[in-house]
């Protein structure tokens, strides 16, 4: 075989290699991506299909059509593993930074005395959801002082920790983001810390 001939077949083989890529993609486009129904998984189910692959390729609308129906189960998702969760939240960053910046939006087109209301409303359901927490954790009346006082510890160092953690998203969720709403979503943030500290101290 010479020369010219092995030219001719390399690339031909290059040009139905790119063809058929091409195919592929346009096929593929075509092809709708769509989530599966959440009413037909259980709760664990539903979270853990954030976590895949799959919802990563998803278009962003049909990822905020999902995730809107799955709603928020704080209780399935402690059922996650810390991988699962970790990608959850990247896969979800998007999805959440929208959802936060049009209620962001939405609350300084409010009355003062509406965000006062809005504020107050957030804040007792994040109360409700931590005497849920407390609630669930195991009490032992018998155990003596010492016990008690590691169990306040360590309950206060979880709090510490979440608090960090939650900062922490939120300084990730603010980075790239234009000014304007990231001073709205900080002035936010500032005035739901006031309202918990005007609320509590009364």
């Amino acid at each position: 075989m010479n020369n010219d001939k092995k030219n001719k077949i390399i690339l031909g083989s290059g040009i139905s290699f790119a063809s058929f890529t091409i195919l592929a993609a346009i096929v593929s486009a075509f092809i709708p991506r769509t989530a599966p129904d959440p009413k037909k998984l259980d709760a664990r189910t539903k979270l853990a299909y954030m976590a895949t692959k799959q919802f990563a390729a998803l278009p962003e609308a049909e990822k905020v059509k999902y995730v809107k129906s799955v709603g928020r189960s704080r209780r399935a998702y402690r059922q996650l593993s810390p991988a699962e969760r970790e990608k959850v939240a990247q896969n979800t960053r998007k999805v959440r930074f929208m959802e936060m910046k049009e209620r962001t939006q939405k609350f300084f087109k409010m009355s003062r005395e509406e965000q006062n209301k809005y504020l107050d409303e957030m804040i007792a359901r994040q109360e409700q959801r931590r005497q849920t927490r407390e609630a669930g954790r195991p009490r032992n009346d018998n155990s003596n002082s010492a016990d008690t006082n590691n169990r306040r510890n360590t309950s206060a160092s979880n709090t510490g920790r979440r608090n960090v953690n939650r900062n922490a998203r939120r300084q990730g969720m603010l980075e790239g983001v234009d000014s304007t709403t990231r001073a709205q979503m900080s002035e936010f943030f500032r005035r739901l810390r006031e309202r918990r500290q005007q609320t509590q101290g009364r």
